[in-house]
């Protein structure tokens, strides 16, 4: 039987397998499926820094700052 794609594995042993990847090796494998592939954003984007933030681009930012806050479960994020 010819078997194609990717393992479906529970995302906890995915994670797990993430575990021992380099940070650039995970970038290549965030196209493996949806875990990785939230894992190498995670670690892309760990902190963000914006300069200046005023009027409507402020509150856009509180918005993210919020987002973040609630979907961050596996990995800590910084929005300064």
């Amino acid at each position: 039987m010819k078997t194609t794609g990717c393992p479906s594995l529970p995302p906890e042993l995915w994670c797990h397998i993430a575990s021992f990847l380099t940070p650039k090796t995970l970038q290549h494998a965030k196209s493996i499926n949806r875990v990785l592939f939230d894992l190498a954003m995670n670690e892309r984007y760990r902190a963000v820094r914006i300069e200046e933030a005023s009027g409507n681009l402020g509150h856009v930012l509180e918005v993210l700052r919020s987002v973040l806050y609630i979907s961050n479960h596996t990995n800590s994020r910084n929005l300064t």
